[in-house]
């Protein structure tokens, strides 16, 4: 995590089991700090797409205590980020997480994000 910035979690899913709010201070207290991803999707810039399987090893997702224990726990794996606003004092993402059983994001899955993100970044402003 990038020191001095903060990270509030809502998490929404129709398939897996909906995050507990202890789930959520859970992460927010604990593992938000040693989450692999967040310095890399806190670095891609407004409308571009963050995949982890395209920036983060294979053996980290096995092995990091965000994949290995936190998302495990919620049957969630791959990430997919899309960077919606970059202000002067907050970011807005939209992460998109797969189900344990799913694989990573398919290249046309990737085109049809990309596809959308001009249109979400622009419904949330």
């Amino acid at each position: 995590m990038i020191e001095g910035t903060t990270v509030r979690t809502i998490a929404v899913s129709q398939d897996a089991p909906q995050a507990t709010p202890v789930e959520v201070q859970a992460y927010e207290q604990h593992y938000a700090a040693a989450d692999v991803r967040l310095p890399l999707i806190q670095s891609t810039p407004e409308g571009g797409l963050w995949l982890d399987h395209e920036h983060i090893p294979k053996h980290t997702i096995t092995q990091s205590p965000i994949y290995a224990e936190f998302l495990a726990s919620l049957g969630m794996r791959h990430t997919a980020s899309l960077s919606l606003r970059d202000g002067m004092h907050s970011r807005d993402f939209l992460g998109l997480i797969r189900p344990v059983d799913m694989a990573p994001f398919s290249a046309d899955e990737q085109a049809l994000l990309e596809q959308l993100i001009p249109h979400i970044v622009r419904a949330n402003r």
